[in-house]
């Protein structure tokens, strides 16, 4: 018999200055011991994160048909829902280490992916 395993699945949505949203669903291999409350406690207003800076998909691209609108983007990302379902994974990174990402993004606030901290963040990452 085989038995099926539940993993989480992570909804987020990135909005831009004007109101435009895009949003995506990934499933992580494995579940959060605490429902993900681990990982909403590094974001920053227990919801905006980049999700460059912990291995998700950026959704800004998905917004503006993949040009760059400088004056339209901001940086945040809102994490929606963390739920654990039996759903196959959907990207190869597992719960340990998104959370040890999350953790590491808190602890050097959050810097700006596309600004001069993201180098030396991404050196340490």
């Amino acid at each position: 018999m085989v038995t099926a395993m539940k993993n989480t699945v992570i909804t987020y949505a990135y909005t831009d200055k004007s109101g435009r949203t895009a949003r995506h669903c990934v499933v992580v291999h494995g579940s959060f011991p605490d429902d993900g409350e681990a990982v909403r406690a590094c974001c920053n207003n227990s919801s905006q994160f980049y999700p460059r800076l912990v291995g998700l998909p950026d959704l800004k691209t998905h917004v503006h048909d993949n040009k760059a609108e400088p004056n339209l983007e901001t940086q945040w990302h809102v994490l929606e829902t963390i739920k654990t379902e039996f759903e196959q994974p959907t990207i190869t990174i597992d719960t340990v280490t998104l959370l040890s990402a999350f953790e590491k993004a808190r602890a050097n606030e959050w810097p700006d992916p596309d600004g001069k901290m993201w180098e030396v963040f991404n050196e340490l990452f």
